[in-house]
């Protein structure tokens, strides 16, 4: 495809009706044009974006809570006490 776009996703699955399962980035314009062009298609995160977003998250979750520490706010591990 030559566009990142809802549209053309679309419309290049809907050339495909026999299309049944779709992996794909965490995107969410690419799961819109799933839903458009390949409605009834089963959507599946590919394990190597999900590896990805895992180790982008394992940075940025301690730097968010050492913010927190001693400012007042309620860091992670409080809100999942309640």
């Amino acid at each position: 495809m030559e566009t990142r776009s809802a549209k053309e996703t679309a419309d290049w699955l809907a050339r495909w009706p026999e299309i049944e399962i779709v992996s794909r980035d965490r995107c969410g314009i690419y799961a819109q044009g799933i839903r458009q062009g390949a409605p009834k298609a089963r959507q599946f995160a590919d394990r190597f974006h999900l590896l990805q977003n895992l180790r982008v998250g394992w940075h940025i979750i301690p730097t968010e809570s050492r913010l927190c520490v001693g400012c007042g706010h309620q860091g992670p591990a409080d809100r999942r006490r309640g």
